[in-house]
């Protein structure tokens, strides 16, 4: 990096953003790679930052920003937010919080449970099946659909192996857990159709990158 560029006159959102303007302009990549570096320790807005990572080509900046809009009500958002985003955005944005919410509303009404057949040998399989839909009813439900700190679904083993299944054998347990490792892709179908939409942003950030 260009170190004349770290001058006292340039401070504040307001002075790197007039550098991201003119070194994009004028294709200074010494500049620009300064000012995108500064604004990154800074604290914009999702929304802002995705405006100017569509405007100046700054793809790294979407996937952050992008995960952060996907999370938050559409209440919060305000007409500076709308604006930022323009209406392209906002649709992948909306499509992409209809697929989350749906993968996401799926596997909480419908726990996966392998077949009875399957399982390992129990004389009280009726009963830890029974306890395991009670714990995901009780729990996992809630921590799926809790309105704003809400557990992703990559991470719901780590989840299932920490609560107490009482009433479940341990070896029914674990055989369920592992089959939900190595058969369940409903875990993953989340964290898919988020990078799908961020990958989507990204491509129209690519746009107006500088090119070398």
């Amino acid at each position: 990096m260009n170190r004349s560029w770290e001058t006292p006159g340039i401070a504040g959102i307001s002075g790197h953003l007039d550098v991201l303007h003119m070194t994009h302009l004028w294709r200074m990549r010494a500049g620009f790679d300064f000012a995108v570096s500064e604004l990154h320790k800074l604290n914009l807005k999702s929304s802002h930052r995705i405006y100017l990572a569509l405007r100046y080509g700054i793809p790294q900046w979407v996937p952050m920003a992008t995960r952060v809009l996907l999370r938050l009500s559409f209440d919060d958002l305000n007409a500076e937010d709308l604006n930022h985003l323009g209406y392209n955005v906002f649709e992948k944005i909306a499509k992409g919080k209809e697929s989350v919410l749906q993968i996401r509303r799926s596997l909480a009404f419908y726990p996966p449970y392998p077949k009875v057949d399957d399982a390992p040998h129990c004389t009280h399989q009726e009963r830890c099946k029974k306890t395991w839909f009670e714990v995901w009813g009780k729990e996992i439900f809630r921590l799926i659909h809790h309105p704003s700190n809400y557990l992703p679904l990559s991470s719901i083993l780590i989840t299932l192996k920490s609560v107490k299944h009482d009433g479940m054998h341990k070896t029914c347990k674990s055989f369920v857990i592992s089959w939900m490792e190595e058969s369940c892709p409903g875990l993953q179908k989340e964290e898919r159709a988020i990078c799908q939409t961020v990958s989507s942003i990204q491509d129209m950030a690519r746009i107006h990158m500088l090119v070398d």
